[in-house]
């Protein structure tokens, strides 16, 4: 079934399960399924706002035996049975989401059955669409030939200093890097993932804007050319009419009189 899986657990251990190779499953372990109903929360939106409503959906869940999964798997805390460290995916799995959180910390990722995508269903799940496999009393869920197939993702994480032991040997991240899928053989490429700190969001650049500019620019000086033209017409307006004034008081002014000859 499997080869060179360690096991470091006792009866309800809390300590992951260690598997250093692929898992291999037998073959009739994809073919474990049950139909259940789901609930799940559409939106729908009125003029009043957006209403959440829980509707229950028809989905195929995985349903293996016990020996679908790797020995001991049983024995640990059922929280954390399908948690593996050191581990690796299953034969022929994907890996999704494969991230290092912090500087010193482990690498992790959640392992999908081939065909399977990592996605959100109430919870961490892998999804397909499949055929539907039996009968179904309600004429409404029977319409569609198609149903939603989900099962649980298996965590797998590990060290740096782990590789060594790992087949295949696992990529190595650098500190908050996500890689969204990965699959045995592929080359990451160099800086794709790498963690890039948020941007601050720049407004915009209203320096390019003519009506800014003219506002900004052309109101000022065309309100400094008035005031200094009125400023200038004052003035003239001033000494023109102090001018006149002059004039006329010099015009008004008698002659003064003349002394007469001795």
């Amino acid at each position: 079934m499997s080869s060179n899986i360690t096991k470091s657990i006792l009866a309800t251990s809390t300590e992951k399960l260690a598997i250093t190779t692929p898992f291999v499953q037998p073959p009739d372990c994809s073919n474990q399924w049950t139909m259940t109903e789901m609930p799940h929360l559409p939106l729908t939106s009125f003029s009043s706002g957006e209403v959440y409503h829980t509707v229950m959906s028809k989905v195929s869940v995985s349903a293996p035996p016990s020996s679908c999964y790797p020995s001991g798997w049983d024995r640990v805390e059922r929280t954390s049975r399908l948690n593996f460290s050191p581990g690796v995916c299953p034969e022929n799995w994907t890996y999704y989401s494969m991230a290092r959180t912090h500087t010193e910390g482990p690498t992790s990722a959640y392992c999908c059955n081939s065909g399977f995508n990592y996605t959100w269903v109430n919870g961490r799940a892998c999804a397909a669409w499949g055929p539907r496999t039996e009968a179904l009393p309600n004429p409404e869920d029977a319409k569609s030939d198609q149903v939603l197939m989900i099962h649980t993702p298996w965590t797998v994480t590990w060290d740096a200093s782990d590789t060594a032991t790992l087949t295949p040997k696992l990529p190595t991240l650098a500190s908050l890097m996500v890689v969204p899928t990965w699959t045995i053989g592929q080359t990451i490429p160099d800086g794709v993932y790498d963690y890039k700190p948020p941007r601050l969001e720049s407004g915009p650049d209203f320096t390019k804007d003519s009506l800014f500019m003219f506002l900004v620019v052309g109101c000022p000086v065309i309100f400094f050319v008035l005031v200094c033209s009125c400023v200038f017409c004052c003035v003239r307006s001033c000494r023109k009419k102090r001018r006149q004034r002059k004039v006329v008081i010099v015009a008004a002014t008698p002659p003064a009189p003349t002394s007469p000859p001795k």
